[in-house]
């Protein structure tokens, strides 16, 4: 007849810093092997990890903007050019080709930004909205008064040149 006795089975698993035993066998015999693992961790005392150096946390690096360009503003005399846009016989297409030639006369410049356009208009006090628009359809008139010199900058044709100085002339 075949005695029963009790079977015990532990087991450890090491996986990485952990450390695995696996021990099978009657209660005695687990119980001498689990005392045989304590003592070779007992005279050596687990070693515990180095502290992690705490890091700064980074800060996300400030974008760098490019440097804003401003445009300068303008400097011209205000009431002559309402009194010289008064005098001349304007159409309402025609009054920004016409801001165009008095800035140019009176500062020297043959081409002008169009932010440059719209802080004189300001300045003036015209009442135009849309003036990027209203800078395409001189383009586009018959026979055209205004051309696109570069991104963003204007200046009078040979055409728009001739109406406005026969009309300061008379």
């Amino acid at each position: 007849m075949i005695q029963k006795t009790n079977f015990y089975r532990i087991r450890f698993i090491k996986t990485g810093d952990r450390l695995e035993l696996e021990v099978e066998g009657d209660r005695e015999f687990v119980e001498e092997k689990i005392k045989e693992f304590k003592a070779l961790f007992m005279e050596e005392p687990l070693k515990k990890p180095a502290p992690r150096k705490e890091t700064k946390k980074r800060t996300p690096a400030k974008k760098v903007k490019k440097a804003e360009k401003k445009t300068k503003a303008l400097e011209f005399n205000v009431e002559e050019a309402k009194a010289w846009l008064k005098k001349q016989n304007l159409k309402p297409e025609e009054k920004l080709a016409a801001l165009v030639f008095y800035l140019s006369k009176n500062l020297g410049r043959v081409s002008f930004k169009t932010r440059e356009i719209t802080d004189a208009v300001k300045q003036l006090g015209l009442r135009i909205k849309n003036i990027y628009f209203h800078l395409n359809k001189t383009k586009k008139m018959q026979p055209p008064l205004m051309e696109k010199v570069g991104r963003g900058e204007w200046k009078l044709t040979d055409q728009g040149e001739k109406r406005f100085s026969e009309e300061s002339s008379s």
